[in-house]
């Protein structure tokens, strides 16, 4: 067991710089440091404990912070207990543009991510001669077929979807779309045009690679998930560059593109333009797997479309989406994994969540 901090590592970095002991358990004083939370260094920490030696919060709390760690008590703040008499409107309806040919499981995925994270209402839009693949794998979600040719987006389905977007509270837009020209001037069309609340993935976010100060002059709120060849992409780097130092690579894009930025990996980051990041604790190798992504993407669309800022919604979302994968890895280890069980696990999470809650309340 490590006091405080294990020995060899350095308590303002995730880096190891030498030999450190890796610890079963460390005892954190006061409030987590750089080490615990950002990888390598947390590897060797093993299972955190936060204790309080006394120190007055008023000074933990300080003004100039900028890095934050997400807890289940913070989360679970965030999803409060649902009105008994509420309308499935009540709870938000998501818009999800998504799928080509070859990779309309991403559709179907980000809306299964979006009803599992709790949205009363999705509409998948997507080309229309995949309509039929949506509706069989996914009855409870609505669809729109869009302009398309060879089973890609067109330029015109764009002006269709500008129009269309209006009467819901927050789209994702991006899994599948792939990157055909007809797609690209799609998704710069909602981008520019739309005022909703946007959750840009995958695609969505290839149609901004080395222009991402094209996304800092949208006019609605932004959440943007890139993977760190996507960040690279989109700052002109690397994802070797993003991976040496994740921190400043997410507010470096978060700063440049003016939106809300969900870097993903091991500990993932969310930023905002501001420099703040909170730093997710939750995950396992289980989610590094096909469709983990898409499925975030939508529960992160669901969360913003029941109310949530962008970056409550992001960091609670990120939470969710590991907290599941942690679950699954209790039965399924570290490799096997199918994206949509991830979705199926989070309501057992959020259920989990508010029991704990209530545990805490009512001893």
């Amino acid at each position: 067991m490590a006091a405080d901090v294990p020995s060899g590592l350095f308590s303002d970095t995730g880096e190891i710089r030498g030999k450190a002991i890796r610890a079963a358990a460390t005892v954190a004083f006061a409030a987590p440091k750089v080490c615990h939370v950002l990888p390598p260094a947390r590897r060797l920490c093993g299972r955190l404990v936060v204790a309080d030696i006394g120190i007055p919060p008023e000074l933990l709390a300080g003004r100039g912070h900028r890095l934050f760690l997400a807890t289940g008590d913070a989360v679970r703040a965030l999803l409060p207990p649902r009105d008994p008499g509420a309308h499935k409107r009540d709870f938000g309806s998501v818009a999800v543009v998504a799928g080509s040919r070859g990779k309309i499981g991403a559709a179907v995925l980000a809306a299964r991510g979006a009803l599992r994270g709790g949205a009363g209402l999705v509409t998948v839009f997507c080309p229309a001669s995949l309509e039929t693949v949506i509706v069989a794998a996914m009855p409870e979600a609505m669809t729109v077929g869009l302009a398309e040719q060879d089973g890609c987006l067109t330029a015109a389905a764009g002006a269709d979807l500008v129009t269309r977007l209006e009467e819901f509270d927050a789209a994702v837009v991006g899994p599948g779309l792939g990157t055909s020209p007809g797609a690209v001037a799609a998704i710069r069309a909602v981008v520019s045009r739309t005022r909703l609340p946007l959750v840009l993935d995958a695609d969505g976010l290839n149609a901004f690679s080395g222009r991402a100060r094209g996304l800092s002059r949208r006019r609605g709120p932004t959440v943007a998930t890139p993977h760190p060849g996507e960040a690279g992409r989109l700052l002109g780097k690397s994802a070797r560059d993003v991976q040496s130092d994740r921190l400043a690579a997410a507010r470096t894009l978060a700063r440049t593109t003016r939106c809300c930025v969900l870097l993903k990996g091991e500990a993932s980051l969310t930023a905002t333009p501001d420099g703040r990041v909170v730093v997710n604790p939750t995950g396992s190798p289980l989610l590094a797997t096909a469709g983990s992504g898409d499925v975030l993407a939508g529960v992160i669309g669901a969360l913003v479309a029941g109310g949530l800022p962008v970056e409550d919604a992001a960091a609670a979302a990120a939470w969710l989406h590991g907290a599941a994968g942690e679950r699954l890895a209790l039965t399924l280890g570290d490799a096997g994994l199918l994206a949509a069980e991830v979705a199926d696990a989070v309501p057992r999470v959020r259920r989990s969540l508010r029991e704990a809650g209530h545990a805490t309340r009512h001893p």
